[in-house]
């Protein structure tokens, strides 16, 4: 089956989500028990949460979701503990990471939204645009405690 240009650009919002929330539960592995862990768990419960309604308006346009290509997820998430643990400071470099990531995510639902979608599909992709932006707050205030 051949997808559209809507439902390649959804799918690639829903694959980043799901690798975002699977970097989230482990960079909250990485720390002590503490506010930026829960702050981690806490974002990859949201990320998940969206994942969950991408695959429904993913469905809803007629195509199947993707999963997210675990030997790639396997090597970022080995490189992303690497880097953690030889950083001066693991902490801020998770919550940098974390933030670059989102970023990505914001640019991607950009392009998504570019295309010709059902206007609720367009509606809740705002809403996890401000999400996005709300984590971005969040993870930039977590650097300053």
């Amino acid at each position: 089956m051949l997808l559209n240009d809507a439902q390649i650009a959804l799918n690639d919002v829903l694959v980043n989500i799901k690798d975002a929330a699977d970097h989230y539960e482990d960079a909250a592995g990485m720390l002590e028990p503490d506010a930026t862990a829960e702050l981690f768990r806490e974002l990859a419960r949201r990320r998940r949460a969206i994942a969950e309604n991408l695959e429904s308006h993913i469905r809803n346009l007629g195509g199947l979701p993707r999963n997210a290509d675990g030997d790639r997820e396997t090597v970022a998430r080995l490189l992303a503990r690497l880097k953690a643990t030889f950083s001066a400071d693991k902490r801020i470099e998770l919550l940098t990471a974390r933030e670059h990531v989102e970023g990505e995510i914001d640019t991607m639902l950009a392009t998504a939204l570019q295309q010709d979608l059902p206007e609720d599909t367009k509606d809740y992709l705002q809403q996890v645009r401000e999400d996005i932006a709300n984590a971005r707050q969040q993870l930039a205030a977590a650097k300053t405690r």
